[in-house]
């Protein structure tokens, strides 16, 4: 019966040790269709204290990532911000619920003169 309770006691702390790496991604694809630099780019809400900012070249695309697991289990919008030149953007755009993205991928087409969000549904 002993052996019995350490197994039950080992396979309790695999579980308590694996169910901690359960993070919440959101994932966005920006693809830069100008002829400038976008710089300082980051999209919230971001659990990194510091923010994860990324520059794009033109005609270049980057995935960019968001770790959810620590945004309050609530409903909100992201928002995007970026500089080109001097000028700072802010774009709000999506969706979450509860702390979750609706969407598997957000891609991001940043023009000249606007910014389209195309939302990639999960499929369940």
């Amino acid at each position: 019966m002993k052996q019995h309770n350490f197994y039950i006691f080992i396979l309790t702390v695999l579980l308590g040790f694996t169910s901690c790496r359960n993070t919440v991604k959101a994932k966005f694809e920006i693809i830069n269709e100008s002829n400038q630099t976008i710089d300082s780019l980051f999209i919230e809400p971001n659990s990194n204290v510091h923010g994860k900012y990324i520059s794009v070249n033109p005609n270049e695309t980057k995935v960019y990532l968001i770790d959810m697991s620590t945004i309050p289990r609530i409903d909100g919008s992201y928002n995007l911000t970026f500089k080109v030149g001097k000028v700072t953007i802010v774009e709000s755009f999506g969706y979450y619920t509860n702390g979750y993205p609706l969407e598997k991928l957000t891609v991001i087409n940043i023009w000249p003169d606007s910014v389209k969000f195309n939302f990639i549904i999960k499929s369940y």
